[in-house]
């Protein structure tokens, strides 16, 4: 297959200043049980397909393909040619890419138990033990569902630079939720893991524990008092410091909103914009996590990107064009979410870094405030800077102690005041859950992680449920 690849960007006509291909199998299984029912079961095939890049007078073209005969791989890379030709004619701004090393590189990963090639009736099982320990926990439990899913990529990269690359990405996930109801009073809730990790995780994780605790904190959930409305100090948990991370800060940071002049951080680099204890990462090098990745889209190697270092805006996240623009090199965010999707500037593994307090020590100043423990979904102004992020609960803090426990609730602000309220974060680390980012007017989905250390803001608008 890289033979054939090779030809065919050696096929594409002289004129032009760049050009790449991108090949990608992929493979999954997923399965489905909601109230002791087998929902769904999927085993896909596995899919191929390629999909050509070629930058001429400053224009992108794009061809993509799953027929993949020699003739037809040709083609496409023409075609790409084409593309890009007619729509330099009427290119505004001329995109230039970043310079970087030329690589050859190979990164196949160990599997040691292939979900697709588990028994499917191994995998019902394993995801009918979580359902059911959820589902049975109490006569309080109205609705359960779980689920499990397994996906595995290999993807060969080309481009006319020299560089080629060849990986593997396997990711196992599983969730369950809940639904509790009781005297008109009506909660949810879910607990989830996903990684970069083969199916062996499903040996690492007691999923009855797993389902029991989700029921349990939905129950529990039912007698929870309404919370407080106003502002007060706040301490987040991991799950909900990286969705502060995550939907307040990290989308602003992207590099294609920040060269088009839609984001809230534009000309704020090496400008403070948080306190002294807030470091936020990028790292799509950080081994196990849902949103790593060992090479982007455009074969740039990803590693670790300091965002914010004790409060200065360092960095942003950049493919090779956006990097361009702004006269630095990529830092391996350039993302797809597969070979029919273009590339977008995304996110990875984005979190506040670990500092040196305890969560003990951070709730222990709070005379009263709000603990929030379990993200629901979060909304951000990239240009305006505003936000606001849902929990499905959490705790009342009173005199330094957890109390009372406090049904959904909102925080909202501005990030640019927040990060400056943050005046404390734990020193452990906890990154093991995630899913999937959308960004465009074709909502393209990538795999990321959520988590990070607990943290506290004094100061946080709390919206009562």
């Amino acid at each position: 297959m890289i033979d054939k690849l090779v030809k065919a960007l050696d096929s594409i006509p002289i004129g032009y200043s760049f050009a790449d291909v991108r090949m990608e199998f992929t493979k999954g299984t997923s399965v489905t049980v909601s109230n002791g029912v087998v929902d769904q079961i999927a085993r896909g095939g596995g899919r191929r397909g390629v999909i050509f890049r070629v930058l001429y007078g400053g224009a992108w073209g794009y061809s993509s393909t799953t027929e993949l005969s020699e003739e037809n791989l040709r083609a496409s890379a023409v075609k790409a040619f084409e593309h890009a030709r007619a729509a330099s004619i009427v290119a505004g701004s001329k995109v230039q890419l970043s310079e970087e090393k030329v690589l050859s590189l190979t990164r196949k990963q160990r599997v040691s138990v292939d979900g697709n090639e588990v028994d499917v009736g191994v995998i019902v099982a394993d995801t009918s033990v979580l359902e059911k320990a959820a589902r049975q926990f109490s006569k309080l439990i109205k609705n359960a569902n779980a689920s499990t899913s397994y996906g595995y990529k290999h993807v060969i990269y080309l481009n006319s630079e020299g560089s080629r690359m060849e990986w593997d990405e396997v990711r196992t996930s599983m969730s369950v939720g809940v639904v509790a109801a009781s005297e008109g009073r009506m909660q949810s809730w879910y607990e989830a893991r996903s990684g970069f990790k083969d199916y062996s995780m499903f040996n690492n994780v007691n999923l009855e524990a797993l389902g029991t605790r989700c029921a349990e904190n939905c129950v529990e959930m039912l007698d929870a008092v309404k919370a407080p409305t106003g502002s007060f100090d706040v301490v987040l948990n991991d799950e909900m410091g990286g969705l502060l991370a995550h939907e307040c800060f990290g989308h602003a940071c992207e590099g294609d909103d920040v060269v088009k002049g839609r984001s809230f951080l534009k000309g704020l680099l090496n400008k403070r914009i948080g306190s002294e204890c807030v470091t936020i990462v990028d790292d799509g090098s950080y081994a196990g996590c849902n949103g790593y990745i060992p090479f982007d889209s455009e074969g740039v190697e990803s590693k670790r990107n300091v965002l914010v270092d004790r409060g200065i805006l360092v960095s942003y996240m950049h493919s090779r064009e956006t990097a361009g623009a702004m006269g630095v090199s990529s830092t391996g965010n350039a993302r797809a979410q597969d070979f029919t999707r273009r590339v977008y500037v995304r996110m990875t593994n984005t979190f506040f870094d670990k500092g040196d307090s305890t969560l003990e020590e951070l709730t222990a100043d709070v005379k009263y405030g709000v603990y929030a423990v379990k993200p629901s979904q979060g909304m951000e102004d990239p240009v305006g800077g505003s936000f606001h992020v849902e929990a499905y609960g959490g705790w009342l803090i009173e005199n330094g102690e957890t109390t009372k426990r406090i049904r959904n609730f909102t925080l909202s602000g501005h990030t640019l005041e927040i990060l400056k309220r943050v005046d404390g974060c734990s020193r452990a680390l906890e990154v093991d859950s995630g899913g999937r980012c959308g960004k465009g007017d074709e909502d393209d989905y990538v795999p990321v992680s959520l988590g990070g250390p607990d943290l506290r803001v004094r100061g946080m608008i709390v919206g009562g449920g």
